[in-house]
């Protein structure tokens, strides 16, 4: 039997947590939300998470600063950025760090699965 497997979505626009939570809480995953980074961070303190799947543009911290801090204490917890806008510097920085993958919003559900899918399969090859 495998694992229940924990995703945190990050996101300051509530229809986007809701798209991630709808999707992925009737196939077997818990769901986490968090409506800014300081408040992700807080999540990832006190739980298990074994994605995390974040916006770039956010008030306050951003993406970038996020997946800065995360990677300070998680180096190989994998990351989805998702982004709407053209933030070409701090969208390469971002993607700089290992197991950080960026998909466009907004988003395809298919994509966005097949993505998650990849991300979880290299974890267990990493495990």
């Amino acid at each position: 039997m495998t694992a229940l497997k924990i995703i945190l979505a990050v996101d300051d626009e509530p229809g986007y947590l809701e798209v991630i939570k709808f999707e992925y809480s009737g196939k077997g995953f818990t769901i986490f939300s968090a409506r800014n980074a300081d408040d992700a961070l807080a999540v990832l303190k006190r739980e298990s998470i074994d994605l995390v799947i974040t916006d770039m543009k956010m008030p306050g911290k951003d993406g970038l600063d996020l997946v800065i801090q995360i990677r300070k204490t998680l180096p190989d917890l994998p990351i989805i950025i998702m982004t709407g806008y053209a933030m070409e510097d701090r969208l390469k920085r971002v993607l700089e760090f290992k197991r950080t993958v960026h998909i466009h919003k907004p988003f395809d559900l298919d994509k966005l699965g097949a993505t998650v899918s990849q991300l979880l399969s290299e974890e267990k090859l990493l495990s």
